[in-house]
């Protein structure tokens, strides 16, 4: 799949690139794909567990 825009870019001025980054290497570990809906669940995810405690 080839995709037009750059996930990554999209989401950098809403997001730290750091997280953006933990958040891909997540989806490499659970051998899913990269993409901005994919990018965007595992940070609020990520978010509301550091909320929550």
């Amino acid at each position: 799949m080839v995709y037009e825009t750059d996930p990554v870019k999209t989401l950098l001025p809403k997001y730290p690139r750091l997280v953006i980054i933990k958040a891909a290497f997540n989806l490499f570990k659970d051998h899913k794909k990269i993409s901005s809906k994919a990018l965007k669940r595992i940070i609020e995810e990520e978010f509301e567990k550091c909320g929550s405690s």
